[in-house]
């Protein structure tokens, strides 16, 4: 009987060291799956109005500031988008980032733009 205890006893670190591997594998497993569409969805308020963006992960500060001109009218070169900091063109949206929050950006719209609101509503 004091054998099989023993017995018991020593395969229960492996037993544990067995689950906490498993376990850790589940946890990567369903952070595959929740990240595996590569995409952020975010919104972008300027004068009061969000413009839902929705992008890769992987797409640069610089690409979102495209986007948003014709939404907007302000040129690219003239936004500044801040979410905790001023988010820098060279950066990754998806490291810069969090799904669902709220980025602001500042600038000035140019005459020639047109400002649409194709995507956008106002902030109430």
């Amino acid at each position: 009987q004091s054998a099989s205890k023993l017995s018991e006893l020593s395969e229960t670190p492996a037993r544990a060291e067995s689950l906490t591997a498993a376990l850790h594998r589940d946890r990567q497993t369903r952070e595959a799956c929740k990240d595996s569409s590569g995409r952020i969805s975010f919104a972008v308020v300027f004068n009061k109005v969000s413009h839902q963006i929705d992008v890769s992960k992987t797409d640069t500060v610089a690409s979102v500031k495209k986007l948003l001109e014709p939404l907007t009218g302000v040129l690219p070169s003239a936004q500044k988008l801040m979410y905790k900091k001023v988010l820098q063109d060279h950066e990754s949206v998806g490291e810069a980032l969090k799904p669902g929050v709220k980025v602001m950006l500042m600038g000035t719209p140019t005459a020639s733009a047109g400002g649409g609101t194709v995507g956008s509503k106002p902030v109430g």
